[in-house]
């Protein structure tokens, strides 16, 4: 009901509401001193905290503790204007397409665009806009499992780690029956298939090239370990 020269209180029935953004950047002063223009003064600094939080682009640094390696990776992001198909119908018509024209140019090409993501030593600093949604993607060479922290099964330990000649797989729990594992490549290759039934086991993998390697139960809902063969002392 009041404008922004009397500014009693806000009518968003008269869409007298857009005043209050003004307000809370103090392009216009409240004066009076009845409860609700007290009550939206005393908002202004909460207002302006939160409104500095948004008001340009905000870092998130991704890390993968269990994976220091590089690796690549690709970033959907969603934001004003990238994979934004209000902001690509707004920017057609205002090129001078017509609604239909703009409609059928969209409906032809609605894949996500995506960025190329780099990780160095498992991390990566992903940096978005306000009011942005983002997506990572990550090419992790030799995963080609996923270990269910939920699973049932007591976990395995593997030592020593880097290793030499020989690795040791001990179960802290009782082993299952007929219990294999595989040991894959960062390639995802499985180069090694062992039994693995005793609460102890010694593997040998002399004859294996140094490099990093993922030793999975095959029996045992997708337990995982990863060790490092080392280099031969010279």
């Amino acid at each position: 009901m009041f404008g922004p020269e009397s500014a009693g209180y806000i009518d968003i029935s008269e869409s007298y509401y857009l005043y209050l953004d003004s307000i809370y950047r103090e392009l216009i002063v409240l004066l009076g001193t009845d409860s609700i223009q007290l009550a939206i003064n005393n908002a202004i600094p909460t207002y302006s905290h939160y409104d500095s939080l948004v008001a340009g682009p905000r870092s998130f640094p991704v890390s993968l503790a269990c994976y220091p390696f590089d690796f690549e990776g690709e970033l959907f992001n969603v934001d004003s204007s990238s994979n934004n198909m209000q902001f690509r119908y707004d920017s057609l018509r205002g090129e001078g397409y017509s609604q239909e024209e703009a409609i059928a140019l969209i409906l032809t090409d609605q894949e996500l665009k995506t960025l190329p993501v780099s990780f160095s030593n498992g991390r990566y600093d992903l940096v978005l806009q306000r009011n942005a949604l983002g997506m990572l993607r990550m090419v992790i060479p030799g995963l080609t499992f996923v270990e269910n922290k939920l699973s049932p099964g007591p976990p395995i330990l593997l030592y020593p780690n880097p290793i030499g000649g020989e690795i040791t797989l001990e179960f802290t729990g009782v082993p299952g029956k007929n219990e294999q594992a595989d040991i894959a490549n960062t390639s995802g290759k499985v180069v090694k298939t062992v039994v693995v039934n005793q609460k102890i086991n010694r593997i040998s993998i002399g004859e294996l090239p140094p490099g990093v390697y993922i030793l999975r139960l095959k029996n045992g809902a997708g337990r995982t370990g990863k060790f490092i063969k080392s280099l031969p002392p010279n």
